[in-house]
């Protein structure tokens, strides 16, 4: 159903147009936050709207099938930070991240998407962790479900390539034997040095 009135969306608060949509006393400007509202209520994740007035950001794309290069073996072995006996880490740049419902949303993941885990933001760096099972979910279906709800990652493979990936292995490696050098010589773990 829709209307012509000129009032606000009940999602992301953005002016509606001549084409409102309307479910129960709700209305929306789009079919994006329509449909975000209507996985926050599949969800029972309704808490959302409580954060802030009108906290969400208005999907604007389908991304059906749009994420599944994410799949291939070669491109997990780019953008995963971990991967062993069927649970995986990744972490996107995730720009939408602007308040503290995207926080708060971004952080129910595991509500949104059976296979997850657990997912943290880095509100700062505008940054998500996810951790999740791969034999449960795959790693596109995750992204595709951020992308519907707002916050599209942004997928950057060249930031990410073999070399660099062996240096920060390197470098991770050598301080975990420095700092287990330096505290095994007598240094208590919690002094601090000036």
């Amino acid at each position: 159903m829709s209307t012509t009135n000129n009032i606000n969306c009940d999602h992301c608060n953005d002016l509606c147009k001549t084409d409102t949509i309307k479910i129960e006393d709700k209305y929306f400007c789009c079919d994006g936050c329509k449909t975000v509202y209507e996985i926050l209520g599949d969800n029972q994740l309704f808490d959302y709207y409580n954060i802030e007035n009108k906290p969400g950001i208005t999907p604007n794309k389908q991304f059906s099938g749009k994420f599944s290069f994410l799949d291939s073996e070669e491109v997990l072995q780019n953008v995963l930070t971990f991967n062993d006996d069927g649970v995986a880490v990744v972490q996107f740049f995730v720009p939408s991240i602007h308040c503290s419902s995207c926080i708060w949303l971004l952080e129910q993941l595991e509500k949104l998407k059976k296979g997850v885990i657990s997912s943290q933001v880095n509100f700062v760096k505008k940054e998500v962790k996810i951790t999740y099972k791969t034999k449960e979910v795959n790693l596109s279906d995750i992204v595709e479900i951020m992308a519907t709800i707002g916050y599209e990652p942004n997928i950057n493979l060249q930031m990410l390539s073999d070399d660099d990936k062996k240096q920060n292995k390197s470098d991770s490696y050598r301080l975990g034997l420095s700092s287990n050098y330096f505290y095994g010589n007598g240094f208590p773990k919690n002094r601090i040095l000036d």
